[in-house]
C-alpha cells in the first residue's frame, strides 16, 4: 500500500454517498415494514395478496441490494438516480 496517498479524492465523495445511502435506507425500511403490514392486512381481510405491492416490495428490495453493493465497495456503480447512464464497468 502507497502511504504517500492515503485518502484517493474520490473517497471523500464516496462517503458523502455511504452516509447518504445510510439516511435513504433508513427511510426504505420503514417504507418496507409498512408494505409488510399493509401486505399482512389484505392477506388477512381477503386471503390473497396484492401483486403490485409484491412488485414494488421486488424493486425496494433490488434498489437496496445495490445501494448495499456500493456502500461496502463491492461495486463502483451507485444505485438510480445517482448511476451514470450506460454499461456497468463491474459486469464483464
Amino acid at each position: 500500500m502507497n502511504d504517500n496517498n492515503p485518502v484517493r479524492p474520490n473517497a471523500i465523495v464516496r462517503i458523502f454517498f455511504v452516509v447518504l445511502f445510510n439516511l435513504i435506507n433508513w427511510f426504505v425500511g420503514k417504507l418496507i415494514l409498512l408494505l409488510a403490514f399493509y401486505q399482512f392486512l389484505v392477506h388477512l381481510l381477503t386471503g390473497n395478496v396484492s401483486e403490485r405491492s409484491i412488485r414494488w416490495g421486488e424493486a425496494m428490495s433490488n434498489w437496496t441490494w445495490q445501494m448495499m453493493l456500493f456502500m461496502t465497495y463491492k461495486t463502483e456503480q451507485m444505485p438510480f438516480p445517482f448511476r451514470k447512464m450506460g454499461p456497468d464497468p463491474d459486469q464483464g
